[in-house]
Parts: structure tokens; C-alpha cells; sequence
């Protein structure tokens, strides 16, 4: 029920590239310190990261990103939530 966020970060020199997904789990209130020695509350984010994949090709190979866009369409199609910051699929 936690809606989740994709991150890519493709390769286009062949070396490696990345995926992970993460999502808020909850929001909580903390007390914190302003330079000046005064304190305030701030609602801030917990996030959960779910995974986090580096991908590497074989040597004089591609990395296959077709599969990559298909494990993102698996996951929607199991699912899980993405939020607007998951609008370039």
C-alpha cells in the first residue's frame, strides 16, 4: 500500500547501471537544532528502500535495459504503487 519511487541510472557507456526502488513508510516528527541554538519540530520522511541492483555487462556485451523496463512493468503489473515521481515509463 506504500506508494514507491524507481530510480535508473542508465549506462550509456556499457560499464554498469543501477536500479532501485524506495517508498515513505511513514512520517515522523522530530525535534532539531537551528544554528542559532533554538530548537523546532519538523515532519520528516522514513523512507524504505525495497532494492538496490547494479547491473553489469559482460565483457563485449550490452546491458540489456529492455529487461530492466520489463522488471519495472512486472512490478506495476504485481501491484506495487508509483507515485508522480514514476511518470517516464
Amino acid at each position: 500500500s506504500v506508494e514507491r519511487c524507481i530510480g535508473l541510472d542508465i549506462s550509456f557507456s556499457g560499464d554498469a547501471c543501477s536500479i532501485a526502488m524506495s517508498g515513505i513508510k511513514e512520517w515522523k516528527e522530530y525535534i532539531l537544532e537551528k544554528p542559532d541554538g533554538s530548537y523546532y519540530r519538523e515532519l520528516l520522511p522514513i523512507v524504505e528502500t525495497d532494492f538496490a541492483i547494479r547491473v553489469k555487462a559482460r565483457d563485449g556485451d550490452r546491458i540489456p535495459i529492455h529487461k530492466l523496463r520489463q522488471l519495472v512493468i512486472d512490478l506495476k503489473q504485481l501491484g506495487y504503487i508509483f507515485g508522480s515521481c514514476f511518470n517516464s515509463w
